[in-house]
């Protein structure tokens, strides 16, 4: 860094040289900071999108109200969203929720996506009660990190979604255990969805 106080230039032309700091050393070839050389700037890591996707099972049995929408009526998973954190122990912050599906049924299309850090283990199947008066269908409550709920309020020719954000405070901030985020979907409503059709989970947000 320098003390040398630069001529700032603009429009005008040449102005009183102010007190400004210096982006980089002088002596090693940096430059003063003006308007032809501002300081960049960025946030860690910046923003991000990421998706992942599953198709539901090959029927169109009707969904009720806490019924947990998955990938399988005999082995469901937790949807995966890899690479979610930089690093372990890292931070990210969740502020919306993009829900797409391939079928472009609105009617009843109310959905509630559950975000984990660690992997949670399902002890029901798509179609099952998963969300009984609060008590979740998983094995163990550690790593949950909080809600987004989505009605999905447009579709098109092809598709249909909605976009969502946290239902408690502006945003969801959790540090990584590995790198990966899960997700779990609750219908809301008496949802009757498509044969085989997909859903994708989109989160956006910043990483630290």
């Amino acid at each position: 860094m320098s003390d040398q106080l630069p001529t700032i230039e603009g429009d005008g032309g040449p102005r009183e040289s102010i007190p400004v700091t210096l982006f980089g050393d002088l002596a090693s070839g940096g430059n003063p900071i003006g308007i032809s050389n501002p300081i960049p700037a960025s946030t860690p890591d910046g923003f991000f999108a990421l998706a992942a996707s599953f198709v539901r099972p090959s029927n169109t049995t009707a969904y009720a109200s806490g019924d947990l929408v998955a990938d399988s009526t005999s082995a469901a998973a937790a949807l995966e969203l890899p690479l979610a954190f930089r690093a372990a122990g890292q931070a990210v912050r969740i502020e919306r929720l993009r829900l797409r599906k391939t079928s472009v049924t609105l009617t009843d299309a109310s959905l509630r996506v559950h975000l984990f850090r660690l992997r949670p283990t399902l002890t029901v199947n798509d179609n099952d009660v998963f969300d009984s008066a609060g008590v979740l269908a998983i094995s163990d409550i550690a790593g949950y990190v909080g809600t987004i709920d989505v009605t999905m309020n447009y579709a098109a020719v092809a598709g249909a979604c909605g976009v969502g954000v946290p239902g408690v405070g502006s945003a969801i901030t959790c540090d990584g255990i590995g790198t990966s985020l899960w997700v779990a979907i609750e219908a809301r409503a008496a949802y009757g969805p498509a044969s085989a059709e997909t859903f994708t989970v989109t989160i956006e947000g910043a990483r630290s």
